[in-house]
C-alpha cells in the first residue's frame, strides 16, 4: 500500500519506504489548521500502513517562519488524541530546527506534548537520523 503524500502551502509530508521515515516539512506563517492536516495524515499514514511500521519522524522547521499560539494549542490537543488512540511509544519524533526562534517552538511542544522522551530538537538531518537509529538501539 502506498501512502498518499501531504501537499499543503504549509506543510508537505512524505513516508519514505525506505527508511520508513515520515518527513514532514512546515513552510511560512502558519495557518490555524496546520495542525490539524498533519494529524489527518497521521491517521492516513496508520490505516495504511500502520503507524508500528514507522521508524521515526523527522519535522523540519526550518522554512517554518511563525507559529501562533493558535497552533500551539492545536498541537498539543491534536497530539494527546492522537496519543490516546494509537500507541506511538515506539516513535522518536525530531524537531529540525536552525534558528532560536523555531528552537524555542520545539522546546514548548516538546514540554507540551505527551511522551516528551521520544522528542528532541537537532540542527542537522545527520543529528536527526543518529538519534533515531540510537533510540530503537537503545529500545532493542
Amino acid at each position: 500500500m502506498t501512502v498518499t503524500p501531504l501537499d499543503a502551502e504549509q506543510i508537505k509530508a512524505r513516508y519514505d519506504e525506505t527508511s520508513r521515515l515520515l518527513r514532514v516539512t512546515y513552510f511560512g506563517d502558519l495557518a490555524e489548521n496546520t495542525p490539524a492536516l498533519f494529524y489527518q495524515w497521521l491517521d492516513h499514514v496508520d490505516a495504511t500502513i500502520g503507524i508500528k511500521n514507522v521508524r521515526g519522524v523527522i519535522l523540519d522547521m526550518r522554512k517554518m517562519t511563525k507559529f501562533h499560539e493558535s497552533n500551539l494549542s492545536s498541537t498539543v490537543k491534536e497530539s494527546r488524541t492522537m496519543n490516546r488512540e494509537v500507541d506511538m511509544s515506539h516513535l522518536p519524533v525530531v524537531f529540525w530546527v536552525q534558528n532560536p526562534y523555531q528552537e524555542e517552538i520545539a522546546r514548548i511542544l516538546i514540554k507540551l506534548t505527551p511522551q516528551k522522551n521520544r522528542r528532541v530538537l537537532r540542527h542537522t538531518e545527520a543529528e536527526a537520523l543518529a538519534f533515531i537509529e540510537d533510540w530503537h538501539k537503545a529500545k532493542a
